[in-house]
């Protein structure tokens, strides 16, 4: 990922959230923080804006900002004693002043192992603008779930105090926190599952850390919802999961109301006629909503909505998705759903070559994620059984009476003895006698196409 610069207004946020946070700050902590390995490709700029190049045993001022790419990772030392891990696609920031050490952390995720306490004079703070963590003798990591800074906390070892403003939570071995849209720090477990692999791998390189986690004897995810408090029976899962429902369809209408509220690409403002309610992965416990919009030059938008049930934030994905066919330079698309029900199928492809490409689209707070399932050509081919997307079920949005209609299946409608129609690109795709003169439609954010 590309460094960039806090902007005015979070940085007075960041501020705020400092003089708030004053009296639950140690102002002694661990004095220095140096690079010590790196995998991939690594940014670092010093707190004047200049390029600083990686290298080991580089020591990190105040104001240095260090962002990995994509399958890029960093290692650091606190004090040679204690280990903290970027993962790829993050950004911090070090903030520093005398004995006082802060890592902010901007967006993606990072892993601390504290293996030594530190001593009563010392204290490490990760942050974001909106929730602060007091690590001492501790091991877990953290990740940011979106461009809000909401902070997810997940603890291995040890227990921790996520702060905000004013409110204050201790964190156990074995729960992560993640703070509300009301401000409240909500507890719960996580499973083994919620390990991610950058930290899987810190796990397996140490013996120690390894047997401590196998001690915590995590749950299987079919065992435990980590997001649900302990000692709920089915049917108090199921209410709770009904009420999320209710709780995201209630957004979802305030979404449709005051769409043009909201920010849409290539037409402002767009003219957003239908949506639909769709399960983008397996395991979702509420939907997730989209919205149609059309387009002079022959090619609808669809528009991603996905509401956090943690954090009650209704996430826009960064990104629309193209379909149709254009007027002219032999653009077209096609948006469904995954046959095997993980993520939103991105067909697109020129009329003229018949080249193009499948993309399994998902979703991580508002960032989308491409995985090309399928490159080359794709019409005229019998697809593989499990690149026949699924329809989508647009309803247009004059009235909503649908949405109350609405019902969530919280069982997997989706199974490996599924039987998946047999057709071939062709069949599933309308082309027509549009030209195949170059075309721009534009393709803002990251898209993988153009």
């Amino acid at each position: 990922m590309k460094l960039r610069r806090i902007d005015f207004r979070c940085f007075l946020m960041c501020i705020a959230v400092v003089f708030a946070c004053t009296a639950c700050v140690n102002p002694n902590i661990a004095s220095t923080i140096a690079l010590t390995k790196t995998e991939g490709e690594l940014e670092i700029i010093d707190r004047r804006g200049k390029d600083v190049l990686p290298k080991e045993d580089l020591h990190l001022f105040d104001g240095y900002m260090m962002a990995t790419h994509t399958l890029s990772y960093a290692w650091m030392d606190l004090d040679r004693e204690r280990l903290v891990k970027m993962d790829q696609e993050s950004q911090i920031e070090v903030q520093k002043e005398r004995k006082k050490l802060e890592i902010v952390v901007q967006s993606g995720s990072l892993f601390f192992h504290i293996a030594k306490p530190l001593e009563e004079d010392e204290s490490l703070d990760i942050r974001t603008s909106s929730m602060m963590v007091g690590i001492r003798g501790t091991c877990g990591w953290v990740e940011v779930v979106n461009d809000e800074g909401i902070m997810r906390v997940y603890l291995l070892e040890g227990k921790v105090e996520c702060s905000t403003a004013d409110r204050q939570e201790m964190v156990q071995a074995g729960e992560m926190a993640v703070l509300t849209e009301d401000g409240e720090v909500s507890v719960s477990p996580f499973t083994a599952q919620d390990i991610p692999d950058f930290v899987m791998e810190e796990i397996q390189e140490d013996e120690d850390l390894r047997e401590a986690v196998e001690e915590l004897d995590l749950p299987e995810e079919d065992e435990v919802n980590p997001l649900e408090p302990d000692g709920q029976n089915p049917s108090e899962v199921e209410e709770q999961n009904s009420s999320e429902v209710i709780d995201a369809l209630e957004r979802y209408r305030d979404v449709i109301n005051n769409r043009y509220a909201y920010s849409f690409s290539y037409s402002e403002p767009a003219k957003i006629y239908q949506a639909a309610l769709i399960k983008m992965e397996r395991e979702d416990r509420v939907p997730t909503l989209l919205l149609l919009s059309e387009h002079t030059e022959g090619v609808e938008y669809v528009y991603v909505f996905r509401y956090d049930p943690v954090s009650g934030i209704v996430h826009q994905a960064n990104d629309a998705l193209p379909q149709g066919v254009a007027f002219a330079g032999g653009f077209r698309g096609e948006v469904g759903l995954m046959a095997d029900g993980d993520g939103i199928q991105l067909s697109h492809w020129s009329s003229g070559t018949g080249e193009g490409t499948i993309h399994r689209v998902t979703m991580d707070g508002s960032e989308c994620h491409y995985t090309t399932e399928l490159e080359g050509s794709i019409i005229g081919i019998e697809l593989p059984a499990e690149l026949v997307a699924a329809p989508i079920e647009w309803h247009d949005i004059g009235s909503l009476e649908w949405m109350d209609n609405w019902k969530f299946d919280n069982a997997d409608p989706y199974s490996e003895t599924q039987d998946f129609p047999e057709t071939t690109a062709s069949e599933t795709r309308e082309e027509s006698a549009g030209s195949p003169d170059n075309h721009d439609f534009g393709t803002p954010g990251n898209r993988p196409y153009t």
